[in-house]
């Protein structure tokens, strides 16, 4: 009877570990689960962290961009106006020295239109003086006879 009981005892405490065992088993399964649900629940987040912060940096640098083109416009504007400032006091010096210089053209002009009139008038008066220079020393080349006809009513007067 003893090794009955021993028998017994030991397929109790066989059937006990089993049950055990079962329980344990089951119990880390269940802990599995819940680790594996927590992992996969991690990982979601994770991708979703993960899209978001591409979603966020394609969203910055769109930001970004339209900021510096509005500062890169602004920029240009200013340096325009700054430009211009600038350089009206030039345009306006160089429109006047052009209006001093087409004056001056346009005075030089007439005073060469005058300058010509007087020199055709000086060739008209040296060509006359010429012509008469030329009929006196005709005159006094003449002929003698002729010079002396002259002289006599000369006296005669």
């Amino acid at each position: 009877m003893n090794i009955l009981v021993l028998i017994l005892t030991f397929l109790l405490g066989i059937a006990v570990g089993a049950c055990l065992f079962v329980k344990k088993y089951l119990s880390v399964s269940k802990d599995n689960a819940a680790k594996e649900q927590k992992i996969s629940n991690l990982t979601d987040v994770i991708t979703n962290q993960t899209q978001l912060s591409n979603n966020i940096k394609i969203e910055f640098e769109n930001i970004a961009s339209k900021v510096l083109e509005d500062k890169n416009s602004k920029i240009i504007d200013l340096s325009k106006i700054s430009l211009e400032s600038v350089v009206a006091p030039f345009k306006t010096k160089i429109d006047e020295f052009k209006n001093k210089v087409e004056n001056l053209q346009i005075y030089e002009a007439e005073k060469m239109s005058g300058l010509q009139k007087e020199l055709e008038k000086l060739v008209s008066l040296n060509k006359q003086v010429s012509e008469e220079a030329n009929n006196l020393a005709g005159a006094l080349k003449g002929e003698s006879k002729l010079q002396g006809i002259w002289g006599e009513l000369t006296l005669s007067f």
